[in-house]
Order: C-alpha cells, then sequence, then structure tokens
C-alpha cells in the first residue's frame, strides 16, 4: 500500500471515530443541558449533528483528497511491504494511544467533579470504583504503547492452542 491509501483508510476510520463518539456524547450533552433548564439545549444538539455529520460524510467520501493534502507529492511511491509482526505493533501502539486518550480525560475530569463537590453531594461509595477502572485502563493503554510483544505471543498462543 502507498501511504495515500495508508492515510485515506485512517481518513475514514476517523469519521467513523468522530460520528459514534460524537453521537455518544450528544445525547450527554443534550440532558445536561435540559436539566440545567437551557432551552437553547435541542438547538445547539441539532446544529452540532448537523455540523458533525457534515464533517463526518465528507470524510467518509472524501478520504483521498484529505491525504493529498496532508501527504507531499514525492511520498505517495510504494512503500516496502511490512511484516505481519510490524503491523500488529503498531496496531497495539494506535489501540493504546487511542485507550489512553479517551481515559485520561475521563479519569481527570472525575477527579475533578469529586474535588469540586466534595461537600455538596453525599460521598458516592463507586468513587473508588470509577478511579480503579480509568487506572485499569491507563495501565493497558501503555502496556499497549510500550510492550506489545505481551499481547503478540497471547494471540499466538491462542491462535495455535488446537495444533498440536
Amino acid at each position: 500500500m502507498t501511504p495515500l491509501q495508508i492515510l485515506a483508510v485512517a481518513v475514514r476510520l476517523f469519521s467513523v471515530w468522530l460520528a459514534v463518539a460524537t453521537g455518544r456524547e450528544i445525547f450527554v450533552f443534550y440532558f445536561s443541558g435540559m436539566a440545567r433548564g437551557a432551552g437553547d439545549g435541542v438547538l445547539i444538539a441539532i446544529s452540532s449533528i448537523v455540523l458533525v455529520a457534515a464533517v463526518s460524510v465528507a470524510l467518509w467520501f472524501f478520504p483521498r483528497a484529505v491525504a493529498r493534502k496532508l501527504i507531499a507529492p514525492s511520498d505517495q511511491e510504494p512503500l516496502v511491504p511490512a511484516s505481519p509482526d510490524s503491523w500488529l505493533a503498531v496496531g497495539c501502539t494506535l489501540i493504546g494511544v487511542w485507550l489512553f486518550a479517551s481515559s485520561l480525560p475521563a479519569l481527570v475530569r472525575r477527579l475533578l467533579v469529586i474535588h469540586f463537590s466534595d461537600g455538596m453531594v453525599d460521598s458516592s461509595p463507586d468513587k473508588g470504583v470509577w478511579m480503579f477502572y480509568y487506572l485499569v485502563q491507563i495501565a493497558i493503554s501503555l502496556w499497549l504503547i510500550f510492550g506489545a510483544k505481551g499481547l503478540k505471543n497471547l494471540i499466538r498462543w491462542a491462535r495455535d492452542a488446537g495444533k498440536n
């Protein structure tokens, strides 16, 4: 595959992620706005959905145009094929970066909510559970980023488990 094709696939994956993540977060935004009595919550939610949907559709249907803008014309010749082990390492690293990028802000947000609501609401018994959950996610993401050899061995073991 050429770098242009690889980047085009990445742009399409980003458009799918953008649509899913926005769809997940728009409900939280809408309902939190309605809970505060904000009447503009519906208008803001609808305009956000339309804007993100337009961006997602544009990225889905025109990934090569975006890739051409990001890659210099001299970098578009085919690369030497990579080994499956290097693809696995790159995939594990990307999954680890995604997991880290999604769990660290959630942990910080949860810590800030706990800090600022410390005397206002009853102490929730699930504080420790959420902290443990996010810390485990961060640990797994760091393991995927910096040392995916254990995962590679686990995948090979699972693939060859029935063979003798």
